[in-house]
């Protein structure tokens, strides 16, 4: 008798896991961690939709999915318990609604639900403040005309496509102000924060949802050219910047003013460090930020062999994209004014965008053939792997001398001078 009541009791446990397949989501629907069936592949459809659910939709409720439900509850203000239950499954719905709403052009002396979401969307932004009638009357032209102001787009009081995609950029950005993003982060407000950015043009790659490496730079980038601090963090200042650009309501800040405004005042007033100094800042195995003056763009390096001046290696094959991107795309000779930032320490600097003497697929400091640069046989200078670059670039300080000639040379000190000349009026 105990062992069927033992028997009847995991049947039941069975039953209670398992939603029946073909059955709808419907708001009395408990979805939890160990289910399985439709109900579950349709969730996980839905998830999918709203960026944040990036698996095949398998019907199985299990961490990944648990997950997913929870970084959609933490991005709406719900508990996140991780069970989608009634008001879980009533949000996804809302948020689905919203996604598709204004299926038609909507425009005074029309009526229907998606009017009523219009209005409420309209309130949710601050533009309406009757009651969701349903009804498109002059209230709620008005309200359109006005968020069309604001946006910068033409006021003629029609909700079409360019202002619909408008008011839900608007509605994500406003339920995203709060959160605070940045690396290593993922779920739908990144995937939103990075479609925003495509949109402005700080962003080409694909919209994943992850906060990457490429995405904390757009970010650095739209940072730098803005007059904000470069952080790559998008906080709500980030975030009001990006709408405001959305809504043409503001200028890009320019110039010299703009670049020092990203970073922090250096501990140090003197910008002309000379080798015999400088080499013992940036000692090698220091890790530090280039900062490339006239494109603003900055990447991470690390000295890792020379004498006469700083052999030095990206950090990431990432550094190394920004890096080749400040010359134009491809390593290159060419010397460009850079300030190399160790720590709190601001160094006038110069750097030549040349890999060379090395190769990445080899051990560092053994003899090696073939290096990069057509160096021949050597020792291999190349200490990090894995950054695609084959070697070590120049980065030259006040009286450093190349290896070659054990000469000072002219071009970087023009660069250096020019560095120098740009600390000491912006630091």
């Amino acid at each position: 008798m105990l062992k069927a009541k033992g028997a009847a009791a995991c049947i039941l446990s069975l039953v209670l896991l398992t939603v029946p397949i073909g059955s709808k989501v419907s708001a009395s629907t408990l979805l939890q961690k160990g289910m399985s069936g439709e109900q579950v592949v349709q969730l996980q459809r839905d998830l999918k939709k709203l960026g944040y659910f990036q698996e095949e939709c398998t019907g199985y409720y299990g961490d990944v999915t648990e997950q997913a439900v929870k970084k959609l509850q933490g991005s709406n203000g719900y508990i996140q318990d991780g069970i989608a239950g009634s008001q879980t499954l009533s949000l996804i719905r809302s948020l689905l609604e919203r996604n598709e709403s204004y299926s038609r052009t909507l425009k005074e002396g029309l009526s229907g639900d998606d009017v009523s979401q219009l209005q409420e969307d309209l309130k949710a932004l601050g533009y309406f403040s009757g009651n969701a009638t349903g009804y498109f009357g002059e209230a709620t032209e008005n309200a359109v005309k006005a968020f069309q102001r604001a946006y910068n787009l033409y006021s003629d009081g029609v909700v079409g496509s360019k202002t619909a995609e408008t008011i839900k950029r608007a509605l994500t950005a406003q339920t995203y102000r709060n959160v605070v993003l940045k690396k290593g982060m993922s779920g739908a407000e990144v995937k939103a924060l990075q479609e925003n950015l495509k949109l402005i043009g700080y962003f080409s790659g694909t919209c994943t949802g992850y906060f990457g490496s490429y995405t904390e730079q757009a970010v650095k980038n739209l940072q730098y050219k803005y007059g904000k601090v470069s952080d790559g963090v998008v906080g709500a200042e980030t975030y009001s910047l990006i709408q405001d650009i959305i809504a043409g309501k503001v200028t890009t800040v320019t110039g010299q003013s703009a670049l020092a405004a990203s970073y922090s005042s250096p501990s140090n007033n003197t910008f002309k460090i000379p080798w015999s100094q400088a080499q013992n800042i940036f000692k090698i195995g220091t890790v530090a930020t280039v900062l490339d003056i006239d494109t603003g763009k900055t990447f991470q390096v690390k000295r890792t062999f020379g004498y006469n001046h700083a052999d030095t290696e990206t950090l990431t094959a990432q550094d190394t994209a920004i890096m080749k991107s400040v010359f134009g795309g491809s390593f290159s000779w060419e010397r460009r004014a850079i300030i190399l930032i160790v720590g709190d320490t601001y160094i006038a600097a110069s750097m030549a965008g040349m890999p060379h003497a090395g190769r990445d697929d080899k051990p560092s400091a053994v003899k090696v053939y073939d290096r990069s640069g057509g160096y021949g046989y050597g020792d291999n200078l190349d200490a990090v792997k894995g950054n695609n670059m084959h070697g070590v670039f120049d980065v030259h300080f006040y009286m450093s001398k190349t290896h070659s000639t054990n000469r000072v040379d002219q071009q970087h000190q023009a660069m250096i001078d020019k560095a120098d000349e740009y600390a000491r009026k912006n630091y």
